[in-house]
C-alpha cells in the first residue's frame, strides 16, 4: 500500500504499509546510506532490544547509521530529552542534510520529529512507527512535539515526515495493554469517520483481537483503513484550522486523565 498525504502543491508526504515495506525503506535511503551527511537512528531502549535487530535485517544500509537511545515513557517527551538528541546528533556531526529514522511508538515520532524539525533549522527525518497507536495516528500528518509539566504537547511544530514506513509485524513486541491504547484509537476514529466499520467492532471481542497474531492479514486491513481515514483528514487541514479537529475527539478528558496518571506515578 502507498498512500500521499498532500500538504501543499510542492509537499506531499508518502506512506508505505504491506509485505514491501523494507524493500520501500532500501529505495528510500539509498539517496542517504553511505553519504558524509550520515543516517541517524533513534530509538528508545524497548525498541533498540525488540524492533532494531529486525531493521538492520532487512534494510543492511541502516548497519553503519548512528544510534541514538533515548528513554521510553510518555514521562520522558519533554525539552531535557529533546536537548539531549540535539547535543548526540552534533557531536556524531550530524549537518543540516543527515537523515533521523525515529523507530518507535508515538512518543518517539513526536520527540524524534521535533528534534529533526529544529536541528539545524530542520532536517530529513522518517517515522518507522513500531505500535499501533504510533502506525494509526502519531506517525502521520506531521504533528511533532513535547509535553510541559506533564502538560500535553504544548510546545511543538508541524513538519511532515519524508516517508512513514508502516511494518504490522513489529505488534508482535506490544504487551496486551499497549494493544488495547492502539485499539481504542481506532475505535474513536471508527465512531468519528466510518460508520460501517464503527458496527464492526462493536459486534468484536477486543480481547480475541487484541491476542490476535500481529502478522495476520487482518491487521494490515484494518491499519491501511485507518491510515487512509487520516491522510484524508490532514490534507483537507493540515495545520488543523478547523476540519482537522474532530480527531481531538476525546482528548480533553483522556490528556488529562494520562497525565493525571503519570504525574501520580512519579510520586
Amino acid at each position: 500500500m502507498k498512500i500521499s498525504i498532500k500538504i501543499s502543491e510542492n509537499l506531499i508526504s508518502r506512506i508505505y504499509s504491506g509485505p514491501q515495506v523494507f524493500g520501500e525503506i532500501n529505495k528510500f535511503l539509498w539517496n542517504f546510506c553511505g553519504k558524509p551527511s550520515g543516517v541517524y537512528l533513534l530509538v528508545d531502549e524497548n525498541t533498540h532490544r525488540f524492533c532494531l535487530p529486525k531493521l538492520l535485517n532487512e534494510v543492511p544500509c541502516l548497519e553503519k547509521a548512528e544510534i541514538i537511545v533515548t528513554p521510553s515513557g510518555e514521562q520522558n517527551k519533554d525539552i531535557r530529552h529533546v536537548v539531549q538528541i540535539w547535543g548526540k546528533l552534533m557531536k556524531m556531526g550530524a549537518i543540516r542534510h543527515s537523515l533521523l529514522v525515529n523507530l518507535g511508538g508515538g512518543m518517539i515520532t513526536d520527540l524524534g520529529g521535533f528534534a529533526a524539525a529544529t536541528f539545524k533549522r530542520g532536517i530529513p527525518f522518517i517515522h518507522i512507527p513500531t505500535t499501533l497507536m504510533g502506525m494509526t495516528d502519531a506517525a502521520i500528518g506531521g504533528k511533532t512535539g513535547v509535553n510541559i509539566d506533564l502538560v500535553k504537547n504544548q510546545a511543538g511544530v508541524y513538519s511532515n515526515p519524508e516517508a512513514v514506513f508502516i511494518h504490522p509485524g513489529f505488534l508482535e513486541t506490544l504487551k496486551p495493554d499497549q494493544m488495547m491504547s492502539g485499539l481504542a484509537e481506532m475505535i474513536k476514529y471508527a465512531l468519528i469517520l466510518d460508520a460501517p466499520l464503527w458496527k464492526k467492532f462493536l459486534k468484536m471481542d477486543f480481547r480475541t483481537l487484541r491476542d490476535l497474531q500481529k502478522e495476520d492479514p487482518q491487521w494490515d486491513d484494518l491499519i491501511c483503513r485507518l491510515v487512509k481515514m487520516k491522510a484524508r483528514v490532514v490534507s483537507a487541514d493540515y495545520r488543523e484550522n478547523k476540519y482537522r479537529r474532530i480527531l481531538n475527539f476525546g482528548h480533553t478528558a483522556g490528556h488529562a486523565l494520562e497525565s493525571f496518571s503519570i504525574s501520580d506515578g512519579n510520586k
